[in-house]
């Protein structure tokens, strides 16, 4: 329920659904409100079927129940509010009128179920449950989501496991029927123990697919994965417009690369990268690689960039040097035919962005990070990585840690104990950039 849902004037009182009652949603942001999924709790009715929502016009809107337990249920329905505007819809649960026709479906595709909306549809793998004598891989069953499709009906994306892990039960359960919205769980249950879920919904309007996931944390699960591979079906060029829940009435806009470029030709070259991986708590998801933002494993530093440079960079191509921001400034200087400076710290890639083979010598590379507040506290963490071998101090005062990435590049067998010599030359590497970049006036704590 979002914020505007908080200024629901009057509240839903406990005899809500005898008779006939107005919700008043009010809009106190200025900002507007795109469609989206609001829910109240409320006595459950005689007869689900015959609850009505009707808005200010006195046309129905799609309207589901959930029934709870104790006596509850849960009312849902979507609704957009206009910046400033209030919106007033009536309940009711008599069943006169006609009901709304169901704003979603789920309709199966051979072994595959589509849940569909006005703007999207996404397949999964049909309902079933099936109990193998004999554990079989993951990885040679369909994962939660098999592919999309987009408003021009084109099928897109695809999806894999991408795990090994024996599973002795896969089922696909529909926990949601519609009219408002549409849902499957889907669950692996593993040999020995632990289980993987995952609950995908398609709610009236929205523009994507909702995906709760829920899984044994007693597992070593870090490198199980499935993923979606959003390039299958399509070669995107432009940043399309989109309405986000939450994020304003109207849809955010974007000019297409293919309009930019044509307002100014060869002169639009994007280049995208992010500062650091994603921050797990809200539920972003780092593949295989430990931890994520805010760390110096390699779910925290290890980031993806992409670069569109027609006639320049090859289509589809990829690099695999190990790079870092500070080399970007060297690049672009390479890119207008300028030297770079001596003193600075990046070096130039242009070649490799260009496919050509890069003779340069090796160096080390650092990462520190020093805060007054979180969990720094005004003290550093830092990592060294020289060639494939990577020393870092993951919390102020915590032990070091020594890695072989070529060996683990998932970062979970720590070799501080056993490689003692190893860890002594890259505790010295650090101690000596320590001394470099210490100088640098750092936040002070607070």
């Amino acid at each position: 329920m979002r914020l505007f849902a908080l200024c629901m004037l009057p509240a839903l009182a406990a005899a809500l659904l005898a008779g006939e009652y107005t919700v008043t949603l009010t809009d106190h942001t200025g900002r507007g409100f795109a469609p989206d999924l609001v829910t109240y709790t409320i006595p459950r009715p005689a007869n689900p079927a015959a609850v009505r929502v009707l808005d200010g016009a006195g046309a129905a809107l799609p309207a589901q129940v959930t029934i709870g337990a104790d006596g509850q249920a849960a009312l849902s329905f979507v609704t957009a509010l206009p910046p400033g505007a209030t919106v007033r819809y009536t309940l009711r649960d008599d069943g006169q009128g006609p009901a709304a026709a169901p704003a979603v479906s789920a309709t199966q595709d051979g072994d595959a179920l589509i849940l569909a909306n006005q703007l999207l549809a996404v397949k999964t793998p049909a309902p079933q449950t099936k109990t193998f004598d004999r554990p079989v891989a993951a990885e040679a069953l369909p994962a939660p989501i098999l592919a999309f499709r987009g408003p021009d009906g084109a099928w897109r994306g695809a999806g894999s496991l991408r795990l090994k892990r024996p599973v002795t039960q896969f089922a696909v359960t529909r926990t949601a029927q519609g009219p408002v919205f549409t849902e499957v769980r889907y669950r692996l249950d593993y040999a020995g123990g632990g289980y993987y879920q995952a609950t995908v919904r398609v709610t009236d309007r929205a523009p994507f697919a909702q995906v709760r996931e829920e899984y044994d944390l007693g597992t070593d699960a870090d490198t199980d994965c499935w993923q979606l591979d959003l390039s299958a079906g399509w070669q995107p060029d432009a940043a399309e417009h989109m309405n986000v829940a939450g994020q304003g009435n109207g849809p955010v806009q974007y000019p297409s690369l293919a309009q930019e470029e044509k307002a100014k030709p060869g002169n639009i070259n994007p280049a995208l990268n992010t500062d650091n991986g994603g921050d797990l708590p809200p539920g972003a998801f780092n593949g295989p690689w430990r931890a994520g933002k805010g760390t110096l494993y390699e779910g925290g530093i290890r980031v993806p960039a992409a670069i569109r440079w027609p006639g320049q960079v090859q289509p589809g191509s990829q690099c695999d040097r190990t790079s870092l921001t500070m080399d970007v400034v060297p690049t672009v200087l390479q890119v207008a035919g300028l030297a770079a400076a001596d003193d600075l710290d990046g070096r130039g890639f242009l070649p490799a962005l260009k496919g050509q083979a890069m003779k340069e010598p090796p160096r080390d590379l650092f990462w520190g990070r020093r805060e007054g507040g979180g969990m720094c506290k005004g003290k550093t963490i830092e990592c060294a990585r020289r060639g494939e071998w990577k020393f870092i101090r993951s919390r102020p005062g915590a032990e070091l840690e020594l890695y072989n990435l070529a060996a683990d590049p998932y970062e979970k067998q720590d070799l501080a104990g056993s490689e003692k010599d190893k860890l002594a030359e890259m505790a010295k590497v650090l101690a000596d950039q320590l001394a470099r970049y210490a100088k640098v006036p750092w936040q002070a704590p607070g």
